[in-house]
């Protein structure tokens, strides 16, 4: 076959214009045309569909939330409560109206006592994906964009001082008290929940592992509060590893009147919480109740503690710690998966038992008006707090690294900051503060 019969049939075969043009300009056009109906159908959409609900948004003040992960107690609380406390300050009032699956709730009871308060309605399986995408593409604002805003999340629970979106009804009080008494705790006793995280609850969540704790590390901070008269129950489920029996101590996760009414209930009322950044330490947020953090991680993820202590991280390539500034350089703010940790080389490091009870200590003696900070403890907070705000956090007004665990990882946390630094700062002497911020507004 001749070259010109060659070529005669491959025009013939695939069209003339498609052989002028070749593969990649055929690819760029079907492309283009792909997007133009792409942008046809968006605008259609947008000028008969999304116009006409920003016209009724503005004229009744109605915003709508998608909640798209309520099987999570702490989405359930904040995919909630942020709209909530965003729109407390605004001057116009506003009618906020949520829609997702309520058959997924995590806490129905916790779920009730919003459906109380505000509009809820229920949408499951590709309803609810629909709606979820949805929003994303026509309207961001109507969706809680959860990975992509934890600074933003973090911002909202930074600043919010009160008071609680929600409150328990007074005969549901009276019914958690009695319920309380059968625990064991009278009416007149002080109590402190505790919480570590453990994989059992979830454990098709394998990648969240890097966020485990041991409850055993809280036994000495326990022995420290029924030391001083308190009680300390350990909330959680059945899966989580059992305590030791110890005066003072109940082991509520374990205990056959643990249900959705009593988990909202006990923190709702307890004097404290002992926690780590998991789901349900947000419900002691969200009634305002102080809170003491250990072993957090990513670092960033603690605006609602008043105290904390975050885990260390350790090189394996440079067999050591690193650094405050060092996790932030590698971008370990945003890391939220086990394996982002394993192909950095980082192994998280646990809080150890004394670092977790002089975090409790600071926190009680805080609540009793009696703690003292040096200027040198003032100069690492605020290197610590300078490193966030230039990572897009907030301001923290009224977190804190826990005082010992700055003194003992000073070089780690605030590298340089020492004898030079007090110098230019001046002899400040020793400063005595009652709780941190707001503390007292939440005790």
């Amino acid at each position: 076959m001749t070259f010109r019969k060659t070529i005669r049939n491959w025009i013939r075969s695939n069209g003339i214009l498609y052989a002028l043009l070749g593969w990649k300009m055929r690819h760029r056009i079907r492309c283009f045309f792909a997007d133009l109906m792409l942008r046809l159908i968006r605008g259609t959409v947008r000028w008969f569909v999304v116009l006409p609900m920003n016209v009724v948004s503005k004229v009744f003040s109605v915003e709508c939330f998608i909640c798209d992960n309520l099987g999570s107690i702490g989405h359930l609380v904040l995919e909630v409560a942020r709209p909530i406390v965003m729109y407390a300050s605004f001057s116009r009032k506003k009618h906020i109206v949520f829609v997702g699956d309520k058959s997924k709730a995590a806490n129905a009871y916790l779920l009730s006592l919003w459906e109380s308060r505000y509009p809820f309605l229920n949408a499951a399986g590709t309803t609810l994906e629909r709606l979820s995408l949805f929003s994303k593409v026509y309207q961001p604002r109507l969706v809680q964009y959860w990975y992509d805003n934890h600074r933003h999340i973090d911002h909202v629970i930074t600043m919010f001082n009160g008071p609680p979106p929600i409150e328990l009804p007074e005969d549901d009080v009276a019914r958690g008290y009695r319920l309380l008494e059968r625990l064991g705790v009278s009416k007149s006793e002080w109590f402190v929940c505790a919480h570590a995280r453990e994989g059992g609850f979830k454990p098709h969540l394998t990648y969240h592992s890097y966020r485990d704790t041991d409850i055993h590390t809280f036994i000495p901070a326990f022995e420290y509060i029924t030391a001083r008269g308190g009680k300390v129950i350990r909330i959680g489920d059945a899966t989580m590893k059992a305590l030791p029996s110890s005066s003072g101590v109940i082991d509520y996760a374990h205990s056959p009147m643990k249900s959705d009414f009593m988990d909202i209930f006990l923190l709702s009322r307890c004097r404290f919480l002992i926690g780590c950044n998991s789901g349900i330490s947000n419900v002691a947020w969200l009634f305002l109740r102080p809170a003491v953090y250990v072993n957090v991680i990513p670092l960033g993820d603690c605006g609602a503690a008043n105290v904390f202590i975050p885990k260390l991280l350790y090189s394996k390539r440079l067999a050591r710690c690193l650094t405050i500034p060092e996790l932030f350089e590698l971008g370990c703010l945003d890391f939220y998966r086990t394996e982002q940790y394993e192909r950095a080389g980082l192994e998280p490091v646990c809080n150890d038992p004394q670092d977790i009870l002089d975090a409790v200590a600071e926190l009680m003696c805080g609540l009793d008006g009696d703690v003292s900070f040096t200027a040198e403890d003032e100069l690492r907070q605020d290197y610590f707090r300078r490193l966030l705000r230039a990572q897009g956090f907030p301001p923290w007004k009224r977190t804190r690294m826990s005082r010992n665990f700055t003194r003992k990882y000073g070089d780690l946390i605030a590298p340089g900051v020492g004898t030079n630094d007090m110098a230019h700062a001046g002899n400040e002497g020793v400063h005595e503060h009652g709780l941190h911020g707001s503390h007292k507004e939440r005790s």
